[in-house]
């Protein structure tokens, strides 16, 4: 080797050397740089390894509650005992598990990462105009104020700092989307207490212009009577036997009620208008449930009382606001919380039912056993048929009548009462305000007395009927005209035929 390429290649591997130290230095300088200041570029993704060191924290013994602004709402937690409640909205109950996360979540607060100890702009992490500001509230007035920006650019974290610090941190998405929420996210959506429908006790509707609806149970002696078919009375408008199935389908999505969505906690009078609650529909439903088991019909039973060995019912209730519906959502309030909710509209849809929907099928259900006089009048005349029941040999019923002290068929009052107690109503109608052209008084064992009253109408297939005096609702013209008929063969000693 000359010594001119031995020359040559010192120069080289010199040249090399300096080539290589200047990049190292290069990238070590511009990275510096760059983890000094990780969002300069925009389109550079930083990637943060967790830190986990904590940041913030404050003493249980002096820490009240939060303050949480940002640009969808304002609100205060605060914590009494075991409950988590919103300033202002106490009536009003929260998630509690979710409640739970916001009230501790400055507890310990540990970052994801470090981004800067001395940040030049806070701008630069959206922290001069931040999304969120938490004010952290002690119990001596030294409050806290920590600052929420932007989300890093990778969306793994929102960037941090203490009210007038210049240090930044990222902390996590956890942290920063829950305070970021809506107060209306922490409320709790269920709008009922779970019950069996079978437990119904009460259903009332009422309306500001006048219009009330009862529906309730019926007392002992009530159901002793014999006059109803179901369980269920309609006490209002007027006073009749209930359709227990048709009560029980009304409230089958009240006895496990949940909002769709919450609509807004800001009760206005411009609010109230807009959401239809100026002249609402109130509801109410009560129900009874058994504390001893842990479900109430096919749902989990929200008063549930384990300690609680034997069957011991509780009477709950819920009332409801209903205002107007918009596409599927219907309006409500419950209870006394200010807050409007929505619920899909089938869930109220028993509002728009007629009355004669709650009301039982048959005119009368009295118990032919149980009575000892029908007197049936029409065209000027009364008959009075006596009837009993006696026991034979077997245990078997017997069923007896007489007519003007001359005995009877039994079969043949059986055949006639069936006419009598067959009479369905076939709707609600208004009174023809005319005299009953037929009228049977069911007299019973036990002193009560029960009138129906059958009011013609010119032509057509209708006339009227009504119980008591209450209501008057749509018959078959030719059912009275079959129980006429059946009466005359009666009395006059015939087989009664007619069906």
């Amino acid at each position: 080797m000359t010594k001119k390429n031995a020359l040559l290649i010192i120069i080289g591997a010199l040249i090399l050397a300096i080539l290589i130290g200047a990049t190292i230095l290069i990238k070590t300088m511009f990275g510096e740089q760059e983890k000094k200041n990780p969002t300069v570029d925009k389109n550079v993704t930083p990637s943060y390894d967790r830190d986990g060191t904590e940041i913030y924290s404050v003493n249980s013994f002096v820490y009240e509650g939060l303050t949480i602004k940002n640009s969808n709402s304002e609100y205060t937690i605060r914590k009494k005992d075991s409950t988590y409640f919103f300033e202002g909205k106490e009536n009003v109950p929260l998630l509690p598990a979710t409640a739970k996360a916001l009230f501790e979540c400055v507890l310990s607060l540990k970052n994801e990462s470090t981004v800067t100890m001395n940040a030049e702009r806070m701008s630069d992490y959206g922290l001069e105009s931040p999304q969120a500001t938490i004010t952290v509230l002690k119990n001596k007035g030294e409050n806290d104020v920590l600052l929420l920006g932007d989300k890093t650019p990778d969306g793994g974290g929102y960037y941090l700092c203490k009210n007038g610090e210049k240090a930044v941190y990222v902390v996590s998405t956890y942290f920063g989307d829950r305070v970021l929420k809506t107060r209306t996210d922490f409320y709790v959506t269920d709008l009922s207490i779970n019950f069996d429908t079978a437990n119904l006790q009460r259903l009332e509707i009422s309306r500001t212009s006048g219009f009330d609806l009862l529906l309730r149970y019926g007392t002992d002696a009530e159901l002793a009577s014999g006059k109803y078919e179901s369980t269920m009375l309609l006490e209002k408008p007027f006073a009749v036997g209930a359709n227990n199935d048709n009560a029980r389908a009304a409230v089958s999505d009240i006895s496990h009620l949940e909002a769709v969505k919450v609509i807004c906690d800001e009760i206005t009078d411009e609010n109230l208008e807009k959401f239809g609650f100026k002249d609402p529909v109130k509801v109410v439903v009560e129900a009874n449930v058994d504390i001893s088991q842990s479900s109430a019909g096919d749902y989990l039973n929200d008063i549930y009382d384990q300690t609680v060995t034997s069957e011991k019912l509780v009477r709950v209730s819920s009332t409801y606001y209903i205002g107007s519906t918009d596409g599927r959502d219907t309006y409500v309030m419950y209870g006394d919380r200010k807050v409007v909710y929505a619920v899909d509209k089938d869930v109220f849809a028993f509002l728009d039912k007629d009355i004669d929907y709650y009301c039982q099928s048959l005119v009368s259900i009295k118990y032919l056993k149980d009575l000892k006089e029908i007197n049936i009048s029409f065209d000027g005349k009364t008959y009075t048929v006596k009837t009993w029941t006696e026991t034979d040999s077997n245990k078997n019923t017997i069923y007896k009548a007489s007519y003007q002290n001359a005995p009877r068929e039994g079969t043949d009052i059986q055949a006639l009462y069936k006419l009598i107690v067959g009479v369905v109503q076939y709707g609600l109608a208004e009174s023809p305000g005319t005299d009953p052209l037929l009228k049977i008084t069911l007299k019973g064992n036990n002193g009560s007395t029960q009138l129906i009253e059958f009011l013609p109408y010119e032509g057509g297939l209708y006339a009227f009927c009504r119980t008591d005096g209450n209501g008057t609702f749509r018959v078959l013209t030719s059912q009275l005209d079959k129980i006429k008929e059946a009466t005359l063969q009666f009395v006059n000693g015939k087989t009664v035929t007619i069906e």
